[in-house]
């Protein structure tokens, strides 16, 4: 996990620092989700912050998809939600056993599951392009970093 988050780090080094631990904060949650959707949920909002250029009210006075995210984000951020460091230590010894067992076979299941992830990574990204087209706000968003989504 800490290489994970040192490599965004570096991406980020010549943001503004709020931005940078704003991000570096949705990482840490994204790696600790339990859960698939949960997960999604933060991927889809780094992606809709990261990706709009503009935030704050449309034209027809709504709150454009980026200002909703990023309520939905900070409440995030925010909570009292209990993280489970212990399984996040536990994780990165969880399959020692298999690799020692079979090899061929986790190699093989590692690989699928690398395989799987671009391709629900690349379905949400299709999804949130979807969301911000044409959803102009009315005032430039702080936290737009194209780059890094």
């Amino acid at each position: 996990m800490a290489h994970f988050i040192k490599i965004y780090a570096n991406f980020l080094k010549d943001a503004r620092s709020r931005v940078k631990a704003f991000y570096l904060s949705l990482l840490g949650q994204l790696i600790l989700s339990s859960s698939i959707n949960r997960a999604e949920e933060i991927l889809k909002g780094i992606l809709i912050i990261a990706k709009s250029e503009t935030e704050s009210m449309t034209t027809n006075d709504k709150k454009t998809i980026c200002e909703i995210y990023k309520i939905k984000i900070k409440n995030l951020l925010t909570s009292n939600e209990k993280i489970l460091i212990d399984y996040l230590k536990q994780s990165d010894n969880v399959y020692d056993d298999y690799e020692d067992s079979d090899n061929n076979k986790w190699n093989q299941c590692k690989r699928l599951c690398r395989q799987c992830e671009r391709m629900w990574a690349k379905d949400i990204d299709n999804e949130i392009q979807q969301k911000i087209f044409d959803n102009e706000g009315d005032l430039e968003n702080a936290h737009y970093v194209s780059t890094f989504a």
